[in-house]
């Protein structure tokens, strides 16, 4: 049973990644949106809000000591916790609304294999903020990962990249958003003594106010921004649906799948990913392009094993200077 439920979070990963990387454009009409990005996002946040707030619910209605009542349980927030959980909440605001812009000129494959140097900026802020070391093995795929993705996006005829500079910059910023978020994330679920549904109740409502109000400001300083619930089809409605369950899914792999199954997921996932934008999307691939795919999948896979032997020797460490058996 615990294979099946892995490789089936395996699948579900998959899924939700190629999703992430194609319904974006699906959801464009002529390279632009006809709804309101800000809009969309503030919906899916209130219905990740209204899940997490059914979900605490169920968790207090079931607690069979009073020590786990809801009064209980929302005494523990104080406002250094919230300002710090609306902080995390406004990055994810941001970095979301950077997905969309940066999605109008790249095509999928482009972004998820650009995405993928998360690991670097992972690796990095796994350091800074958990005190997990950097070893050998999470340097040589560093810099295999960094020579796969320059071999994809340059165009050795031209003697150019293959996207704009603001794209790139654009992309940078949202990898090293993507790897600070996630990292922080995981540090709050870990070391606060507050339940991740009520973490997620104060993050998600955030994620409302924030998206709300940047649309407000939106429609407020440029003209022509579509209302708030204008301008939807099938493909963003998927979108929004999309958004509002990824985390659900990511919890699920969390729970179920380990940093190699999580990093063969992603090197499927770009392999189907630039098959569909060769298909769909005129990505031009050649075979200097798809070697450095292969690099890149590759690294991941080298990256995650040697990420799983940093985390073991920091907590061998941990519990040796404790004075505990390792």
């Amino acid at each position: 049973m615990a294979v099946s439920k892995k490789w089936l979070s395996f699948g579900f990963l998959v899924l939700i990644q190629v999703l992430s990387g194609l319904i974006y454009k699906l959801a464009q009409t002529s390279s632009d949106y006809a709804f309101s990005p800000f809009a969309a996002l503030a919906i899916a946040e209130a219905l990740k809000l209204a899940m997490s707030a059914g979900m605490f619910a169920l968790q207090c209605r079931s607690a069979t000591s009073p020590k786990t009542s809801f009064g209980d349980e929302v005494s523990k927030l104080d406002w250094p916790t919230i300002l710090k959980i609306q902080a995390l909440a406004l990055l994810y605001c941001v970095n979301n609304r950077i997905t969309f812009i940066v999605m109008k000129s790249a095509d999928p494959a482009t972004y998820v294999v650009f995405k993928s140097m998360s690991s670097v900026f992972t690796a990095l802020a796994w350091c800074a903020l958990m005190g997990t070391p950097i070893v050998r093995r999470q340097w040589a795929a560093i810099v295999q990962q960094s020579c796969g993705l320059i071999v994809t996006q340059y165009e050795s005829c031209t003697g150019s990249m293959t996207l704009p500079a603001v794209t790139y910059a654009l992309l940078s910023t949202s990898t090293m958003i993507s790897s600070l978020t996630a990292v922080a994330n995981e540090k709050q679920l870990k070391r606060m003594p507050i339940p991740m549904n009520l973490q997620n109740i104060v993050l998600y409502s955030g994620g409302v106010l924030f998206n709300a109000g940047g649309h407000w400001l939106a429609s407020q300083t440029h003209v022509g921004i579509p209302r708030f619930f204008e301008g939807y089809n099938a493909a963003s409605a998927v979108l929004i649906l999309m958004n509002a369950c990824i985390g659900v899914v990511c919890v699920a792999v969390y729970k179920f799948a380990d940093a190699v199954i999580k990093s063969l997921a992603f090197g499927v996932t770009t392999v189907v990913l630039t098959l569909i934008s060769w298909a769909m999307f005129d990505l031009k691939l050649d075979p200097i392009k798809a070697a450095g795919c292969i690099i890149i999948v590759t690294s991941i896979f080298q990256h995650s094993m040697g990420h799983g032997r940093a985390v073991a020797t920091a907590e061998s460490s941990k519990r040796h200077e404790a004075g505990l058996p390792k």
